[in-house]
């Protein structure tokens, strides 16, 4: 669905979409998470998008926010336009993975089902 409005795919983030204009620049960036999407740029750029996809699918009103948390990623747009994402505060949050000092040197190993468990557990707070 993203190519048909023109958006790209950003390497390594397949869920990270851009529409570019002249140049190149970005003229908004969407985020999908699960059936929701995060937008940023200019908030016409945002209601122009709105109103396309709106053509061909249900979606409900956009919000407008400056700053947003989202499945604990916190969204600033800035007045200039930039806009951050950090999940920082989350991150300072999660305790430190307990792992043996010989199981730290297997650094290509693919983790045990007990390790998973334990870095969901350790991240589903």
């Amino acid at each position: 669905m993203a190519n048909m409005y023109g958006l790209e795919v950003v390497p390594g983030l397949m869920q990270v979409f851009v529409l570019r204009g002249e140049h190149c620049t970005p003229r908004l960036i969407m985020v999908k998470v699960v059936d929701d999407f995060l937008f940023a740029n200019d908030k016409d750029e945002v209601r122009r998008f709105h109103a396309v996809i709106s053509k061909r699918v249900h979606v409900s009103q956009f919000t407008e926010s400056g700053a947003l948390v989202f499945n604990r990623l916190h969204k600033t747009q800035h007045e200039n336009g930039n806009i951050e994402l950090s999940m920082e505060e989350y991150m300072d949050t999660i305790d430190q993975l307990a792992l043996s000092k010989e199981r730290r040197k297997e650094r290509n190993a693919l983790a045990t089902n007990e390790e998973l468990k334990y870095f969901i557990g350790l991240t589903g707070k």
